[in-house]
Order: C-alpha cells, then structure tokens, then sequence
C-alpha cells in the first residue's frame, strides 16, 4: 500500500473506532428508552422488519453498530427470536456489502493483486482452503462492516463462499441475543429478583463476553498461522516450478486457469525469482574476455627474459621517448 492508503486506511480504522465507542455510549440510553415499549415492540411486525433492515445497513462499511443492534434484537425478541433476526440479517447484509464493495473495489483489487505479494499471498491462500479459513475469519473478534470490505478485496473468495462462511458461524451471534435477553429480564424484574437470581444473571452475560473474547482472539492466532502456513507452501509449490522451468530451459507456464489465481501466483513468482536471482545479473562477478596475448596470460610474478617481442620495446634503446609518434603505456610501448 501507498503513503495515502495506509492515511487513509488508518483515518478509517479510528473513525470507525471512535464511532464504535460512541454508539456504544449511546446503546445504554437506548435500551433505556427501549425498556417501557419492549413488550409491544415485541408483538408488532413492523420491529422486526425495522431492526433487520437496520441490520442489514451496518454490515457496510464503515458503519458500526452491529454487535449492538443483535444485543438490541436479543433485548426487544428474546434470545431465540432475536438470535434468528440478527443470523438471517448478518448472513444477507455480509453478502450484500461482499457484492457491492467488490464491484466498487475492483480497480483496486487488480492493482494489489500485481504489486503487493501479501496480499497476492493471501489471495491464494483463501482459494485453496477457502471455506475452513473464511469461518476462522469470521470468528475472529474483527470490525463486522470493515471486515466484510476488507474480504470482498480477494478476488478468489466467492460471493456464495463468504455467505455460507458467515451462517456457519451463525452461533457466535447466540451471545450478542443473549446477553440482550438478560439485559431486558434485569431491567423488567430487577424489583421482583432477589440478589442471588441476578448475580447469576450478571455473572452469566460476564461468563458470554469472556467466553467470546477468549474464543476470538484464540481463533484470530490460528488463523493468522494457518494463513503463513498455507501462504508457506503455495511459496514452496511456486519455488519448486521456477526451478524446474529453468533447468528445463523453457519460459515459465500459467500456473492457472483463473486469471485471478493465475495474476496472484504470478505476483508470488516474481518475488521468488529474486530470492532465487535467477534473473538478476550480478555484475561484479562478469568475466570479460579480452584479446591480446598479454592480457590472457595468467597473472603471478614474471620471468626475466633478455629478448623482446613485437609488443615490447627496448625502453633504453628508444631513448627518453621525445619523439611524437611514440606513446608509452604502463606494460607495454607501441609504436605507430
């Protein structure tokens, strides 16, 4: 990436971020506001229609507020209720933000794909094992929205993929309804519970948030090492074909149908071939050959010899050399 991407890119990074905190700031007074109409939120048809269509906008980027509209669901439905708003609502809006930020993205998807070897590296990866890594990827406790951009990027991950990716780890959003269902029970019956009913209840949305956190960033380290894992061993397969190519004496072949694939493990070769230096000359160590006797003759101490040849002159015979036609060199005396 250039100076102004990685600018930008981190302009949007705490832009989303200081949205994120700003909405979460704002999601108390909401469920505040929530608590006297909940009951009959629940019973109309038309808040589910406005919560899953407001689901569905967050999942582009760089809009936040995911997590907190599937609490918000959890709160207004009921956990399973608010669960499969908040999953049928992921599942179409990922999909729909992957789509539209592709064709948005292309441009610059051909232009990483040709000059950056990461993300070439990453390109492939999520093509030969695309399913199981995209399901670590959504695990992995990342920006919802930005996530979704950020994917839709890699031309060798396909639309379907990345929706089936996204509803198999549809019980990941059982925490966000969960922990929405046990706000509304505290703040519905908080005067009617005794204390050891909501110290469970506390204790059990402190148990989810933990158990979601450590789940994710656990799958965010095997993730990041089955990618350099797999990245490793398109690296190898990759190595092994320009060597084999260069022993052989031919010119390097497609290594793919895809022209996606193929433009990614190009990229990758390209790099290769200059660890390899098998196209790179280096010019310190270039023989050149010269004619000329002397030049030729191996170096090492000369043996004193009384005659001379046509290359060599008598330098006491010529005199202190006054004469215009005669040029005296550092080894040899030629005369026009």
């Amino acid at each position: 990436m250039t100076l102004v991407q990685k600018t930008l890119a981190g302009l949007a990074a705490l832009l989303s971020l200081a949205g994120g905190v700003a909405f979460m700031i704002l999601a108390g007074k909401i469920f505040i506001w929530l608590g006297p109409v909940a009951d009959r939120w629940e019973r109309s048809p038309l808040a589910y229609i406005v919560v899953w269509l407001l689901i569905i906008l967050v999942s582009f980027p760089p809009v936040v507020g995911w997590a907190t509209l599937g609490t918000i669901a959890g709160f207004l439905f009921g956990f399973w209720k608010g669960w499969i708003v908040y999953t049928t609502a992921t599942v179409i809006g990922s999909t729909l933000s992957f789509i539209i930020c592709r064709t948005v993205l292309s441009g610059f998807v051909h232009r990483m794909l040709e000059n950056d070897k990461r993300f070439a590296a990453l390109a492939l990866t999520l093509k030969y094992d695309g399913l199981k890594l995209l399901c670590m990827i959504r695990l992995c406790p990342l920006p919802y929205s930005l996530c979704n951009g950020a994917i839709s990027t890699f031309p060798t991950v396909q639309p379907l993929n990345y929706g089936l990716a996204t509803a198999l780890t549809a019980p990941k959003f059982m925490m966000n309804a969960f922990i929405g269902s046990r706000i509304r029970l505290l703040s519905e019956k908080n005067e009617e519970m005794s204390a050891g009913s909501k110290a469970v209840n506390i204790i059990s949305i402190i148990i989810s948030i933990s158990i979601g956190v450590g789940t994710g960033i656990y799958i965010y380290r095997r993730t990041l090492a089955r990618a350099k894992e797999l990245e490793a061993q398109e690296r190898a397969g990759i190595r092994q074909s320009i060597q084999e190519d260069h022993a052989a004496g031919r010119p390097h072949r497609s290594f793919s149908n895809d022209p996606d694939v193929n433009a990614a493990a190009s990229t990758l070769a390209r790099d290769e071939e200059e660890q390899l230096a098998f196209h790179d000359f280096d010019e310190d160590n270039i023989d050149l050959i010269v004619e000329g006797d002397d030049l030729n003759e191996p170096r090492g101490p000369k043996q004193y010899r009384d005659e001379f040849t046509d290359n060599d002159s008598d330098v006491f015979g010529d005199g202190d050399g006054e004469e215009d036609s005669e040029a005296y060199g550092l080894h040899s005396h030629v005369r026009e």
